[in-house]
């Protein structure tokens, strides 16, 4: 299998961090590549969700989901994902709830249609950390021995690449006695398969249907795709 291609440029390594790999146990994570089904998947979740709401709450409301793809040599490669049902409270935002049967319903599902892809972490529309996030890294670890955790950014006028990656890492407090999790920064980039540029080249000459390939755009990609689907 060809390594994805790099799209975007990867944002400032964090060293030290570590988590399973398929094929050599346990390796430092180099980077985070983000492949662009994942972008028009979250952009989708994201509106279709926005359309159920009405009023000044739309613009405060996020989305959660799951992200699937493999390791190798440090590198994550997300390659799919799915959404979550997925509530906070707006007043207290330690208050949330993930489904986390429909979370294993649908995972078996996935595995079905490829062994391959295993639960990688979950992504947020965010669009910045939020406090529950630590308790669903916490959740995740159900699934994923160390999750990452994925920020994208689906505003449109957002520039740059639209990703920010993280893992949780180990803290001691000043006291030495108790340890808590914090969120520490990886690098990401928007990366693809040569059969996924094709089969995305393709799917926007199809027309308006797609949602707004924000993501995609703001990273330099949706200026490739345009080029080449001209």
């Amino acid at each position: 299998r060809e390594p994805a291609r790099q799209l975007a440029r990867p944002k400032k390594l964090v060293k030290g961090i570590k988590m399973a790999d398929e094929s050599n146990g346990s390796q430092p994570v180099v980077d985070v590549v983000v492949h662009p089904l994942v972008l028009l998947s979250t952009v989708d979740h994201y509106h279709r969700v926005l359309g159920d709401i009405k009023g000044g709450q739309a613009g405060k409301k996020r989305v959660v989901g799951v992200l699937l793809g493999s390791s190798s040599k440090g590198t994550v490669d997300v390659t799919n994902s799915f959404a979550v049902p997925f509530e906070e409270d707006a007043k207290n935002p330690s208050i949330f709830f993930l489904d986390h049967n429909y979370l294993e319903t649908m995972f078996r599902m996935y595995k079905k249609v490829n062994a391959r892809e295993q639960i990688m972490g979950f992504y947020s529309t965010g669009p910045k950390i939020k406090e529950s996030d630590i308790k669903i890294d916490d959740l995740m670890r159900r699934f994923c021995p160390n999750p990452v955790f994925v920020l994208i950014d689906v505003r449109p006028d957002v520039e740059g690449i639209p990703t920010t990656a993280y893992m949780s890492v180990e803290e001691v407090e000043s006291d030495g006695k108790e340890i808590q999790r914090s969120f520490k920064h990886i690098p990401s980039s928007i990366g693809a398969f040569e059969a996924e540029e094709v089969r995305l080249i393709n799917t926007f000459k199809m027309g308006p249907w797609l949602p707004s390939p924000v993501a995609l755009s703001s990273s330099g990609w949706g200026g490739t795709l345009d080029s080449r689907c001209k």
